[in-house]
Parts: C-alpha cells; sequence; structure tokens
C-alpha cells in the first residue's frame, strides 16, 4: 500500500474485494492459470481451517453435552425430578 509507495486504484481495490466474491469460480480458474502454487497453497490453508473449525465445534458440543448433564445430576441431588 500507502507504505511502499504505491497507490493502488478502484479497479485494483475491485479486482481484489469485487470478482473474487461476485464471480468465484471464475475467480479460481484464472487464479490457478497464473498462480498454480500459491492457489494450491491457499487451498489446503482452507481445508486446515474447516478442519480446525470442524474440531472446535465438536469441542464446543461436547462440553456443552457434558455441562448439561452435569447441571442435571445437580438438579437431581438438590431433589429435582
Amino acid at each position: 500500500g500507502l507504505a511502499q509507495g504505491k497507490t493502488y486504484g478502484m479497479v485494483t481495490g475491485y479486482m481484489l474485494n469485487g470478482f473474487p466474491n461476485k464471480y468465484p469460480k471464475q475467480w479460481e480458474a484464472i487464479w490457478l492459470e497464473l498462480n498454480p502454487k500459491q492457489y494450491k497453497k491457499n487451498l489446503e490453508y482452507k481445508k486446515k481451517e474447516a478442519e480446525r473449525e470442524k474440531k472446535e465445534d465438536e469441542k464446543f458440543r461436547k462440553e456443552e453435552k457434558l455441562e448439561l448433564k452435569r447441571d442435571s445430576e445437580e438438579w437431581k441431588k438438590m431433589g429435582g425430578k
């Protein structure tokens, strides 16, 4: 950006933000053709990120079930039904 002495115009901004969101499949095809190594790295990163999010979600659900079980047991100890 500006710290490097470069200025970017509206077209560059649209290229970086508009096209990928509006035309994702076409953008991926262009990216794969122009920079296959970076494209593959990005795919691997997205895959790892999805796996990490899935693990976090599973961990959260397990903790939630355990907490509900503990609450239920406490309730029964206190005389609840």
